[in-house]
């Protein structure tokens, strides 16, 4: 990159354990969603200076609908991106974006031309 900025892909499933880290609130890194949702509530919690075990109960790990249906949209939009990363998708990739959603056919041709 001419940038000079290093970006890294992510896993592709959820792990054992999760992490999280205090450089993402000052918007040094980005920690996946995977990461934050692990298969058992256990967390590493990075700082600046230490680690942290964080553990919880299995309530910690139940996601609401809402949850689920942001996380697809997000997959999705950077499958669409292409990683870039750029926050952004051109008007033709939208009716593909909609057929990752599974909301290309409730709306037709018609309402992606409105949109």
């Amino acid at each position: 990159r001419p940038s000079g900025e290093l970006i890294c892909r992510g896993i592709q499933r959820r792990p054992v354990i999760g992490y999280l880290s205090l450089l993402e609130s000052m918007r040094y890194l980005e920690v996946g969603g995977y990461y934050k949702t692990p298969q058992f509530p256990i967390w590493v919690v990075g700082s600046t200076s230490h680690f942290t075990i964080l553990f919880g109960d299995a309530s910690c790990l139940q996601e609401s609908p809402s949850d689920r249906i942001l996380e697809r949209v997000r997959r999705a939009f950077k499958q669409m991106d292409g990683g870039e990363e750029q926050g952004f998708i051109s008007l033709d990739q939208l009716g593909d974006f909609l057929r990752k959603l599974d909301l290309y056919d409730k709306l037709g041709d018609h309402g992606v031309q409105t949109l």
